[in-house]
């Protein structure tokens, strides 16, 4: 049976009627709380267009008062701006993301709210993982499940809210949250940084962030308030070039890459591995527009050049192109003249302009956290150097069962190896008396 199409008319009555629904929702004991938070905010006008807040690479995992941790997301960022009948979701360079995740709009048009919302759109596979290279090849729901996690909100029926705490923000968005949606919030937990981050790479995640729990939104702006802790080497790079080994049946044997550096763009490396045939040609088909007579590193490198891990190269051609297409790779270690060791391609990233993309560099944790009354790393952990026990240790003993549970369904199900801790409570929705 073709279900009927509703006329204009129609759906219009229909967003009406459930923004009756909640303006009676905010006369339940949650709608009174939402509504205390939202007189903190100051009214605002609705937009269309704002600059996501950025977070800073820190080396170590850290416990202190004050900070709260959360899933790093393998996907794609994602800022949702929804007033109405209007819809609209939108990469981190502004890119319309509307007809490539339309299940993700679709479900944002179901929410029927008035709001600005950040997040991660994830690609989930069979047994729960996320999946960044399903993500950049999904066409349909045949590819696997889409699940779009919401960290933050930055306005809400015409009220500004980036000026409350992450705590406040966070109830707000959590007592506004679709029931059995693919649109769920990324929660945050209380817990240990450092078993928090051994959880993460125990299950395959792509790292933890950690936020102070009283920082404001700050679009644009890349803090200290924010901090992601990588669960492996990761880094984002500029295609530069490609080779084909002589007598290779592939259609191509490596990429070359690079990254941008005061205006230069310097090699970092080649690629040989982490891509099928299929997904090489359908990259072939980016690449032919792109092509060029020279190189476009600042520094020409040598495609047949012997190393003390290659010391009999394949007699390869090199193909070059215009450095505008980015892809992540993940890495063993980074050399001292700047080259990664091992890399492997993990896929296409369309949301990033490759201008943009630099080289990420660690700064250390205690340099970060100078100013904090006590931080505690994995390495002054293990030597007993800390003078205190921090809260998060304090709690370390409340409700581990309920916490592996939630985490493990904020996961897809997928089992904890380590025990975590508990996370932040939620404004919990009620039932009208």
């Amino acid at each position: 049976m073709v279900k009927k199409q509703k006329t204009p008319v129609e759906k219009r009555i229909t967003l009406v009627e459930k923004r009756i629904t909640l303006v009676e929702k905010q006369k339940t004991p949650v709608g009174s709380k939402l509504s205390t938070l939202l007189k903190k905010g100051s009214k605002q006008q609705f937009y269309t267009s704002v600059k996501p807040m950025l977070a800073s690479l820190v080396d170590k995992p850290f416990d202190a008062d004050g900070w709260v941790y959360e899933v790093k997301w393998d996907g794609y960022r994602a800022v949702a701006f929804l007033k109405d009948d209007q819809i609209e979701l939108k990469s981190r360079n502004n890119k319309s993301l509307n007809v490539k995740f339309y299940s993700i709009s679709k479900a944002l048009a179901e929410w029927s709210v008035n709001a600005i919302v950040d997040g991660e759109i994830v690609a989930v596979d069979e047994d729960g993982s996320a999946n960044f290279s399903a993500l950049q090849n999904w066409r349909s729901e045949a590819d696997g499940e889409l699940v779009y996690y919401l960290f933050d909100i930055l306005w809400y029926d015409g009220i500004d809210v980036k000026g409350l705490p992450l705590t406040e923000r966070k109830e707000i968005l959590n007592s506004i949250i679709p029931e059995d949606s693919i649109i769920r919030v990324s929660n945050d937990f209380q817990t240990s940084g450092i078993e928090f981050l051994e959880v993460a790479r125990k299950m395959g995640l792509e790292g933890i962030m950690a936020k102070r729990d009283s920082s404001i939104y700050q679009p644009g702006n890349r803090n200290r308030d924010w901090l992601k802790i990588k669960a492996n080497f990761r880094q984002e790079v500029v295609i530069g070039g490609y080779t084909l080994n002589e007598g290779s049946r592939k259609p191509f044997s490596s990429l070359l890459v690079g990254v941008f550096e005061k205006g230069k763009y310097i090699y970092t490396g080649h690629i040989g591995t982490g891509f099928s045939t299929k997904t090489q040609r359908d990259m072939l088909e980016q690449f032919n527009p792109l092509i060029i007579d020279k190189s476009p590193f600042d520094e020409k490198p040598d495609v047949n050049k012997p190393s003390r891990f290659r010391p009999n190269p394949p007699n390869a051609t090199a193909t070059w192109l215009k450095p505008e297409l980015v892809c992540e790779v993940s890495f063993t270690e980074m050399t001292n003249d700047g080259v990664m060791r091992h890399p492997s391609f993990k896929g296409m990233r369309s949301d990033k302009l490759a201008k943009e993309v630099v080289l990420e560099t660690e700064t250390e944790t205690t340099e970060v956290l100078k100013n904090e009354s006590e931080v505690i790393t994995a390495d002054n952990k293990a030597s007993g150097k800390s003078k205190k026990q921090s809260k998060q240790e304090i709690h370390k003993e409340l409700s581990e069962q309920e916490i592996h549970k939630e985490l493990s369904e904020q996961t897809e199900g997928k089992e904890l190896p380590v025990k975590i801790l508990k996370p932040r409570g939620k404004l919990k929705k009620k039932n009208p008396a």
